[in-house]
Parts: structure tokens; C-alpha cells; sequence
């Protein structure tokens, strides 16, 4: 490979993949130790999933809330998106060295806005990670317990993911 040819694979993606991997195996053994051996597949399955929703909200998206606000540099731009009014300081995961803002950095080459605070992603993960991690948590709950109401809060919730998306 050529030393100007950018590597297709690097040691932060497998890092980043194995942190995924780690949240649904980790789901997974929640369930083993939550639910009853009796449970349905299918309610397993919803569990993993909430859990491993919750888990990625709370954990990798809070990771890129704290670097919005803790990781700055004295980096005036026009291009960087300047947080609390002062265009002298820019904020995001680029301007940190922690394990968890390099995945936000190789993130970020797909779409700069994850390297940096952009306002409009940082309101909506602060939405994801305030209400929807919490609320994928009760939901997990409910399913633990059997509760009906459970499908209207996963309804709640899949709709918000949506809209998240297209953010």
C-alpha cells in the first residue's frame, strides 16, 4: 500500500466494532440473567435489543454529548462550529485523544458533523441519550415484568429512533 493511500481498515474501526460487539454480548447476558428460561424468543430478542439500544445510547452517543461539551480547542473557524458564543474555543470529539472520541473521529470521516459540535446533531443526541436511553431502560423493565403497556413505549420509542435518523 502506499504511504499516501488511506487505510481502508485501522486499528480505532476494530476497536469501535469489537465496543459494538461488546454492548450486544453483553445485552445478551443480561437477558440470561434477567428473564425467566421460559420466556418466548421473541421477548428475549426485544429485550437484547432494548438493552443493546440503551447501552449504545447511554454509552457511545453520551460519549459524543460529553466531547460536544468537555473536548475543546483554542481553534477559531469558520468551519468549526463554535459552542456558548464564544467563536474563539471549538468543541468536539476531534479535539480530544480518548479512546472513546477516537471512534467519533473516524465516525466523523464519513460526516464531519460527529468530529465537531454541530449544533443541530448535538440537540438531537441530546435527546437520544436524555430520553431514549432512559425510556429503552424502562422498557426493558416492563418487558422483564410482562407488562401489556410495553409495545406502546417500544412504539414510542422505534418512532423517535426514526425521527432521530432523519435529523
Amino acid at each position: 500500500m502506499a504511504a499516501d493511500e488511506p487505510q481502508l481498515i485501522s486499528a480505532t474501526t476494530v476497536w469501535s466494532l469489537f465496543c459494538t460487539v461488546a454492548l450486544l454480548l453483553s445485552a445478551y447476558g443480561l437477558s440470561r440473567a434477567a428473564l425467566p428460561r421460559a420466556v418466548s424468543q421473541r421477548e428475549r430478542g426485544m429485550y437484547i435489543w432494548h438493552v443493546f439500544n440503551a447501552l449504545t445510547h447511554l454509552i457511545l452517543e453520551g460519549s459524543f454529548i460529553y466531547y460536544s461539551f468537555a473536548a475543546s480547542s483554542p481553534t477559531p473557524s469558520a468551519a468549526v462550529p463554535t459552542l456558548w458564543g464564544n467563536p474563539a474555543i471549538s468543541y468536539g470529539a476531534k479535539f480530544s485523544d480518548a479512546p472513546l472520541a477516537k471512534l467519533w473521529q473516524e465516525y466523523a470521516k464519513a460526516d464531519v458533523r460527529w468530529g465537531v459540535s454541530d449544533v443541530s446533531t448535538v440537540c438531537v443526541e441530546l435527546i437520544t441519550v436524555l430520553a431514549g436511553g432512559p425510556l429503552a431502560v424502562w422498557i426493558t423493565e416492563m418487558i422483564r415484568k410482562g407488562e401489556g403497556r410495553r409495545w406502546f413505549w417500544m412504539s414510542v420509542l422505534a418512532t423517535g429512533e426514526i425521527y432521530g435518523t432523519y435529523a
